[in-house]
């Protein structure tokens, strides 16, 4: 007896040829429908590295004084990527910085204010202190002192 309906293996292995070739007859208005997307517009933006004028190496500070950081903004760009700043402590071992990120000794300032002050914390007397300016990018000073004395 005759059937008007096929039997399910050829179905299935028709539709195994056929759904690949309608899928690539599909790309051209999938691609189609992204070119309207747009990439969001950017700035130019450029890295400044301030340099720090003090504290200066032989330097030294007094637990619990007061003291300014002060660096240079002579070679600012017109567009800096993070114009904000932070500070922080680190000590050099070395070739190896480490830093103390963990507490800044002072952040949200602008970097055009050319310096901040803080009060020196209270770490372990050392001669290998540097103090970190982040903010557009990481510079750091030359090694000096902080003593209790």
């Amino acid at each position: 007896m005759p059937s008007s309906t096929l039997s399910p293996s050829i179905c299935c292995h028709r539709l195994f040829m056929i759904a690949p070739l309608l899928l690539i007859s599909l790309l051209p208005f999938c691609s189609a429908m992204c070119l309207p997307c747009k990439q969001p517009h950017l700035s130019p933006r450029d890295v400044f590295v301030p340099p720090i004028e003090s504290p200066t190496e032989g330097d030294i500070w007094l637990i619990a004084s007061e003291q300014t950081v002060t660096w240079s903004i002579d070679d600012i760009p017109e567009h800096v990527t993070n114009p904000t700043g932070k500070l922080v402590l680190g000590k050099l071992n070395g070739d190896q910085e480490h830093l103390y990120t963990d507490i800044a000794l002072a952040e949200g300032f602008p970097i055009t204010d050319k310096n901040v002050t803080i009060i020196v914390p209270k770490v372990d007397p050392a001669d290998n202190y540097i103090v970190v300016l982040f903010g557009d990018s990481g510079n750091r000073s030359p090694p000096f002192t902080i003593t209790h004395e």
